[in-house]
């Protein structure tokens, strides 16, 4: 099933057209409900991305999350340093623990990392101590997935659970 076939079914099955006008501004709001419906109650493998493409910027403590291809993230699970081809898995804790430990924005030594991580809101994280350096950050969590559309015409769900 495809976004076009999608779509014909549910108006069949609404037995309204296509193109009337409430069915067009509604339709975007059945699939974001019948999708996320769908994620939250299988709890999908698929929904779990790795992503290494973040770079963390020297005497800064905070990042904005890439937007994977496959999504936003809904969960942020774990975050890695990437160093000379290891991770360096980072604590996950509070923002008050980080804004207790680490007030500063600027790193104490152009050799200090980060050792802990807090999610500071839907876009961004908080790291503690700022880094000395630029370091290449690993993220692994739950994304949203992008939805079916008129230009994402095939999603996991229609591809394996039609």
């Amino acid at each position: 099933m495809d976004y076009a076939t999608f779509k014909t079914t549910i108006a069949n099955l609404m037995v309204t057209p296509e193109d009337n006008p409430d069915f067009v501004q509604i339709f975007p709001s059945i699939i974001d409900y019948a999708e996320g419906r769908c994620y939250q109650d299988l709890d999908l493998l698929s929904e779990i991305v790795t992503d290494d493409t973040a770079t963390l910027a020297p005497d800064t403590r905070t990042l904005t999350l890439p937007v994977p291809a496959a999504g936003t993230y809904n969960v942020v699970s774990q975050v890695n340093l990437l160093e000379n081809g290891s991770r360096v898995p980072l604590t996950a804790v509070s923002r008050d623990v980080l804004d207790f430990m680490w007030s500063s924005a600027t790193a104490a030594e152009s050799s200090t990392r980060p050792v802990m991580f807090a999610v500071r809101d839907a876009t961004t994280l908080a790291f503690g101590p700022a880094s000395g350096e630029t370091i290449s950050v690993e993220i692994v969590g739950q994304v949203k997935p992008t939805p079916l559309s008129e230009t994402n015409t095939e999603t996991y769900l229609t591809r394996q659970l039609p």
